[in-house]
């Protein structure tokens, strides 16, 4: 009988050791399943930030001419100021890695500074969207109703405007390289 309880100990300790194994080879598993797709997301959210680099990139460069021509009216008496075109190029900055993320328990495996430094940049991004449709709607206003509007009232505001949405441009490039240069591998 000794014997034989001496067996079902042994059996029970390889049972329950085999269980305890199988328990943390799955948590591992799950663990490195975790990170790959936090990695994912994290390579996903580098490659939305420098596509929307570039075109911040690409909109400054279009409305660099149009504000030179803006700021040089902007110098000039009111009474020279004699009627203007409007011009305001802008393109829609991409958000979907970034609320991917939310979505997934993996942005619980980034690095917290990561996380941080992106929110930031979403938050320049959202403003620069937010600021630039609202310029896009004031100049279709300001064509609607232009024969109401004294043009050097109408070239200060655009001035006023474009300097805004230029300065936080400018801003979120130099954020975004920062943010892209540290994150490189």
């Amino acid at each position: 009988m000794k014997q034989s309880i001496s067996q079902i100990l042994i059996e029970f300790i390889s049972v329950v050791f085999a269980v305890l194994l199988a328990l943390a080879l799955n948590a591992y598993k799950e663990s490195l399943e975790t990170r790959r797709k936090a990695d994912k997301i994290k390579e996903s959210i580098l490659m939305e930030c420098l596509s929307n680099q570039e075109k911040v990139k690409s909109v400054l460069d279009d409305n660099r001419e149009y504000f030179d021509y803006i700021d040089s009216l902007s110098q000039l008496q009111e009474k020279d100021v004699k009627g203007f075109g409007f011009k305001f190029e802008f393109e829609l900055l991409t958000k979907s890695a970034w609320e991917i993320a939310h979505n997934t328990d993996a942005v619980n495996s980034i690095n917290q500074e990561f996380l941080l430094q992106a929110a930031d940049l979403y938050e320049l991004q959202e403003f620069i969207m937010t600021f630039s449709q609202e310029i896009f709607s004031q100049v279709g206003v300001f064509i609607s109703r232009a024969e109401s509007y004294n043009s050097a009232e109408l070239v200060q505001t655009m001035h006023y405007y474009l300097r805004i949405i230029n300065s936080v441009a400018n801003e979120y490039l130099m954020e975004s390289e920062k943010f892209l240069e540290a994150n490189r591998n």
